[in-house]
Parts: C-alpha cells; sequence; structure tokens
C-alpha cells in the first residue's frame, strides 16, 4: 500500500506520546531512544558521514568531521532532546519559516541544551533575535559564506512560497547540500558529496524531476530525498538509477541511523 513518509514519522509520535496504550508508548519511545543512541555511536573515519532523518520532512541531523549539524529541527519534542542527552550539536540550520522546517520553542530549547551556531533565513533570525546571543545567530544571505572555524557555509537563494534559502555546508573537505522544500534553482556552481533533495508532498513546489535537476546540477557520489511521498520517493529513484549512475540513492525511512563513505 502506497504511503507517505510524514504518515510514519506522525504514527511514530502518535504511539510515544498519544496512544492510550502504554505498551506501544514505552516501546516507541524505547525505539526512538535507540535510533539516537545508534546514530551517536557511530564510528565516523574522516572520510565518512553519518545522518539520520527525523521525521518526514526536511528534518535530518548529520555528523561529519567531528560536528554535529541538525538541518530544519521543526517540532522536537521534549522527550527527543532528552534523549539527545549530553551529546553535542555544534550547528542549527533553518532553510526557512514554515511550521514544518522551523519552531521557535524548539529552537530555544536546542540552544539552551547545545549552545549552537544558529544559521537561518532572515525570517528565521528575526524571530530569534533576542531569544539567541548575536555571537551565535547567523543571518544566512544568498552566496555570502559564512565560516566559523573549519566549517564552510554557502547560502544560496531558493523558490518556495516565501523565502527560502538552500545551504551547501562543507567539513573536513566532504560537502552537503540541504535543499529544504525548495523548487528546483541552478545548483551547478555548489557541487557536493552528498545532496539531500525534496521530492514534493505536502510542498507545492517540489517534484521529483525537480529534484533530479538538483541533483545532475550537483552530480553528488549520494542522493537522499526527501519531503515526499513514498510514490515520488520511487520516481525520484527511478529518474537518478537511469540518467546518473554514478550517484546512488538511499530512502532514508525516519530515525534509521545511516553511515555513509563518501571519499
Amino acid at each position: 500500500m502506497k504511503r507517505a513518509w510524514y504518515v510514519l514519522a506522525a504514527l511514530f509520535l502518535y504511539f510515544v506520546f498519544l496512544s492510550p496504550n502504554s505498551n506501544s508508548r514505552a516501546s516507541a519511545a524505547e525505539e526512538m531512544e535507540k535510533s539516537w543512541a545508534d546514530f551517536f555511536a557511530l564510528q565516523l573515519e574522516p572520510h565518512e558521514v553519518g545522518y539520520m532523518c527525523l521525521g518526514a520532512y526536511s528534518n535530518v541531523v548529520v555528523r561529519v568531521g567531528g560536528k554535529t549539524l541538525l538541518f530544519d529541527p521543526a517540532s522536537m519534542i521534549p522527550k527527543e532532546l532528552e534523549v539527545m542527552g549530553s551529546h553535542k550539536v555544534d550547528f542549527v540550520v533553518y532553510t526557512h519559516d514554515h511550521g514544518d522546517h522551523f519552531d521557535k520553542t524548539t529552537a530555544v530549547s536546542l540552544f539552551r541544551q547545545f549552545s549552537p551556531h544558529v544559521i537561518a533565513e532572515k525570517n528565521v533570525v528575526n524571530q530569534l533575535t533576542g531569544a539567541i546571543p548575536q555571537g551565535k545567530l547567523h543571518l544566512a544571505h544568498s552566496e555570502q559564506p559564512i565560516i566559523l572555524g573549519d566549517v564552510r557555509i554557502d547560502p544560496l537563494k531558493g523558490k518556495h512560497i516565501g523565502p527560502i534559502i538552500l545551504f551547501k555546508i562543507e567539513v573536513n573537505g566532504i560537502s552537503i547540500v540541504h535543499a529544504g522544500d525548495s523548487s528546483y534553482v541552478p545548483l551547478k556552481t555548489l557541487g557536493s558529496n552528498i545532496a539531500f533533495v525534496p521530492t514534493g508532498y505536502p510542498s507545492p513546489t517540489c517534484s521529483p524531476k525537480k529534484a533530479f535537476k538538483m541533483v545532475a546540477d550537483l552530480k553528488p557520489r549520494f542522493a537522499i530525498p526527501f519531503h515526499g511521498s513514498e510514490r515520488e520517493h520511487k520516481k525520484f529513484v527511478t529518474l537518478v538509477n537511469k540518467k546518473l549512475p554514478d550517484t546512488r540513492v538511499i530512502v532514508s525511512p525516519p530515525y534509521d541511523p545511516q553511515k555513509l563513505t563518501v571519499q
């Protein structure tokens, strides 16, 4: 039966926190805790990247070059922040302020727990000004690099309902592009080892063909579809496998830690 990843994520959260069956809640909570523990336990060589999709949209956590990055962490519930425990988060990146990508309460909670650098589009920055110190809150201007230590962040204006910024982040010689849920914009100047691209639902600006065009520009070693239905992901996989044989597509369910060898 066809189903969207957002249904999986919604059901996951339901069984953790809302289900009247206490055994189901306990089991799902244990699964989430195990997923986070397994993610942070990944042993990564300098040429390896760990990642985990956190839900149905563009919410992703990445470990690379000794850094942990959260992309578009929308409404992370208190239990999820709790199970992240004492692990570190170095960067939190927001493409735009839509509710499936950004939640102020979650952003402030993440900052209080981890004190990361927060890099975001203007509307997000406006909402977080005063809640996050100036030295930790960074406005992403299109085509104006942000360099923080050994991390380089290249923002690029995308296309969506309202402002959106795409990001290329380079750490330890490994580059990752996160496209939020933008429509296609030319990305040939970026290039990347790994590309997270949106295939569609519920965004009106995304589609498997537009995601394919992004990947065709970037020519990454790995392409990871998100923000789309299972049907849309399958269409994207077919396009890439047919026309870009050097790019491997990985469709990742929520809360399934993955490790990639990049170089």
